[in-house]
């Protein structure tokens, strides 16, 4: 006898004992856990289960039953759709996750930049987690592709793009096993995990900021490269005391 696919929606008001509702109506009635996934926003829940069974009238099911009694008595909505073709609803194409960040905070424009990028490469957004709590300043964005022959070097190239148009810092990374392994990150210090640029900080104290600042201001112009300017501007800082630099480094906040 061949397994009939179901897709289950369960949507509401978040409370402790939904999962373990609908898992006991699952078990109860001898059907299999293909694939699920769950999010929550505001307090609000959407759970999908795709389920196999051997019911041969899914519409009249005992399972069904189970789920939609169990469903209403936990206050929640509960749809289903039938499934005719596993494959049609698996992709083949590599996972990404795009991780954003702005500390002054996420902006529509930016992610209607970034979603239009990602549809017009015929990738699809699976899941959008919200990884600042109270506050809407950094994104981890799961996506998709729906093919193999997506060039995600170019997909790359158009993010960064974006990125440095809306002033929001980005990472693409594989979204694999190997993702949860890593343990080292590299990125700027100042006005990203610091409120401060610490080399002004230190000009400011040394009295040399305004030489500091003008170097900078051509280096962003274009007329010295990063490592000229940075030679210019440490020297300018010679015979900084140590007891004034630990006064900055203990006034410096994170951001």
């Amino acid at each position: 006898m061949s397994k009939k696919l179901i897709l289950i929606f369960v949507t509401g008001q978040d409370h402790p004992g939904i999962t373990a509702g609908l898992m006991k109506c699952i078990s109860k009635n001898n059907a299999t856990i293909e694939d699920m996934g769950q999010s929550i926003t505001h307090g609000f829940l959407s759970l999908n289960i795709l389920l196999s069974t051997k019911d041969t009238e899914i519409e009249e099911s005992p399972l069904l039953k189970d789920l939609f009694f169990t469903a209403k008595k936990m206050n929640m909505q509960l749809e289903f759709e039938i499934v005719e073709d596993l494959q049609a609803i698996k992709k083949k194409g590599d996972k990404y996750i795009i991780s954003a960040v702005n500390q002054q905070g996420l902006k529509a424009d930016f992610l209607e930049d970034i979603s239009g990028i990602l549809a017009q490469s015929d990738i699809n957004i699976q899941r959008i987690d919200n990884i600042t709590e109270d506050e809407f300043k950094s994104l981890d964005i799961a996506t998709i592709a729906q093919t193999e022959n997506i060039n995600w070097l170019e997909v790359k190239k158009k993010l960064i793009s974006v990125s440095n148009n809306h002033n929001t810092d980005l990472a693409l990374l594989k979204d694999d096993v190997w993702r949860w392994n890593k343990r080292l990150i590299v990125f700027d210090m100042d006005s990203t995990l610091i409120q401060s640029e610490v080399i002004v900080e230190m000009a400011k104290v040394h009295g040399v900021y305004d030489e500091v600042h003008r170097i900078t201001e051509e280096a962003m112009n274009g007329e010295h490269d990063f490592s000229q300017s940075l030679k210019k501007r440490v020297a300018l800082l010679k015979g900084l005391e140590e007891k004034k630099l630990n006064e900055i480094l203990k006034n410096i906040k994170l951001t």
